[in-house]
């Protein structure tokens, strides 16, 4: 039996519509909405990059007007319940940031009524498929949506392997390894854990890993930790202000000396942790700590945007299955949408099931991204997690170890040379936040 490739079959995605060369260029679109709309919205315009390029997003009130100024699309979609005025006057705001945009209102049913006008327009609801947002943008853009003239467009360039630079000389402040995925159950957590102790053994580095995985996170049993009393949740009174004794005391101690900090016990525990605290968190772990390994939720909220804006490295793990792979390309769509710098962010292939059916070139050519590491599959993992032992310690002699130093290899260019058995007494000083630019990225 022959079975497609995942360019193949992630074909059977798109909308029946024709290719080739046309006349009609893509439309730019800005999306303004909280974050979990917009990265609903980039999932259904995923399959539709020969038609609409995202631009922008904005995903406060108070970006809304600014990001048309500069981005200058061609449609604004925007949620009716944003910039904290009626339709009409955000709309004709709007017109005055972005002359000739057509806007298109994303609308919750039942509340058309206080938002169709002659001068609003189309609107759609939240629950609009892919096809149907496409079809929708097309006609307020004024574009036949039923018979796109596409324009051929020059194929996107791949993105290589970029090396890491060392680190700054006098830089005294951690560095932080986002460990992100669009999409759970493709072994995001077993990679962060044996990331962090790998980073421990192979530098002699300082390591911490945060479970930010704040409902559901699984650190503390694949670490053999998960008895520990206290957990982020002990750390969420301090707001702004953390007590960097305390949190000495908040952390677990895991194989190889790696410092965790744990999720809460209960699901309802996680809303405790602001993003005011997490940065609070992560600034006291980089004074103590040369790495901070970060385990990200699947989904995007704004605890992760924070770890995304601070982080040195982010690696997005996919695997060899099509809605992995989708998810993976929505999630560096919305990456690219928010300004991060391309060469931050690398990818970890996973092969988690025995068999798989296409190649690994393959999902570079769909995502447009080389693969940093491929780690295969090792029947050994689910022994592994069940007995608390990451399996760099367990099996170090094993294939799947041999990548994971590697991937420590490449984060740590400066290892050899640099001494990690630093006093306790090292003066140390929070280096200034990286921001990312919120969809300005210049073009």
């Amino acid at each position: 039996m022959v079975t497609a490739s995942p360019s193949a079959r992630y074909s059977t995605y798109h909308a029946a519509m024709p290719e080739g060369p046309g006349t009609a260029p893509v439309i730019r679109v800005l999306i303004a909405d909280q974050i979990a709309h917009i990265v609903e919205d980039l999932a259904k315009l995923a399959d539709f990059s020969d038609q609409v390029d995202v631009c922008g997003i904005a995903r406060h009130d108070d970006d809304v007007i600014e990001e048309a100024r500069l981005r200058r699309p061609d449609v604004l979609l925007v949620s009716s319940a944003m910039g904290g005025a009626d339709a009409a006057t955000l709309a004709a705001q709007l017109a005055d940031a972005a002359p000739g945009a057509k806007i298109l209102f994303v609308t919750p049913p039942g509340v058309e009524d206080g938002v169709a006008a002659p001068e609003i327009g189309e609107t759609v609801a939240p629950s609009t498929t892919g096809a149907e947002l496409v079809a929708a943008i097309r006609r307020a853009h004024g574009v036949d949506a039923q018979e796109p003239a596409v324009a051929a467009e020059p194929e996107e360039p791949m993105q290589e392997i970029i090396p890491r630079r060392p680190r700054r000389a006098g830089r005294t402040r951690g560095e932080i390894f986002l460990v992100y995925s669009g999409k759970g159950g493709v072994g995001k957590s077993m990679i962060a854990t044996n990331l962090a102790v790998g980073l421990s053994i192979d530098t002699g580095a300082r390591v911490a890993l945060v479970d930010l995985d704040l409902q559901y996170g699984d650190a503390g049993v694949m670490m053999q930790v998960d008895k520990h009393l206290t957990s982020i949740e002990d750390l969420a009174q301090h707001g702004e202000v953390v007590d960097p004794e305390v949190l000495q005391e908040v952390l677990a101690t895991g194989p190889a000396s790696v410092r965790v900090l744990l999720a809460p016990a209960s699901p309802e525990l996680a809303d405790l942790v602001t993003t005011a605290n997490l940065r609070a968190i992560l600034r006291e772990l980089g004074k103590t700590h040369d790495y901070i390994v970060v385990d990200a939720p699947a989904h995007l909220e704004e605890r992760t945007l924070e770890v995304i804006e601070q982080a040195d490295q982010i690696l997005v793990v996919t695997a060899f299955n099509v809605t992995a792979v989708k998810s993976t390309r929505v999630a560096l769509k919305l990456f690219q949408s928010l300004g991060v710098e391309m060469d931050r962010i690398a990818i970890v292939l996973n092969q988690s099931r025995q068999k798989v059916t296409f190649a690994r070139g393959d999902i570079e050519q769909l995502l447009r991204f080389r693969v940093l590491v491929q780690l295969p599959f090792d029947t050994r993992v689910d022994e592994s997690i069940d007995h608390g032992q990451p399996l760099v310690m367990s099996e170090p002699r094993s294939e799947m170890s041999k990548q994971f130093r590697a991937l420590v290899d490449y984060l740590t260019p400066d290892a050899a040379e640099t001494d990690r058995a630093h006093a306790d007494d090292r003066a140390r000083v929070p280096a200034s936040r990286r921001r990312f630019s919120l969809g300005r990225r210049q073009s």
